[in-house]
C-alpha cells in the first residue's frame, strides 16, 4: 500500500465515521448509503463474501468496521490515487 492510498484509505475512514458516530452495527440502508449504492448491490457484496454482515432475528445488521474494511480493500485492489 502506497503512503497515498494508506492516507486516503485513513480519510475515507474519518468520513465514514463522522456519517455514523457512535453506531456500531449499520442497518442495509444506512450502510447503503454510506457506500453509495443501491441496497440490492450491498446484498450483492454481503452474499459474495465482500461485505460482513449479522443476522439479529429477522434484521440483518453491517458492522462499521466491515465497511471501512471493504473501503480500504477497495482502494487497496484499484491502486486509487488522486490527481488534484
Amino acid at each position: 500500500m502506497t503512503q497515498h492510498t494508506a492516507r486516503t484509505a485513513q480519510d475515507t475512514e474519518l468520513r465514514l465515521s463522522r456519517d455514523m458516530e457512535g453506531k456500531l452495527l449499520l442497518s442495509v440502508p444506512e450502510a447503503a448509503s454510506i457506500l453509495s449504492c443501491g441496497r440490492t448491490y450491498l446484498y450483492g457484496l454481503i452474499l459474495s463474501g465482500q461485505v460482513r454482515a449479522l443476522k439479529l432475528g429477522r434484521l440483518t445488521r453491517i458492522p462499521y468496521a466491515s465497511l471501512a474494511s471493504y473501503v480500504e480493500r477497495q482502494l487497496v485492489e484499484q491502486d486509487w490515487t488522486v490527481q488534484l
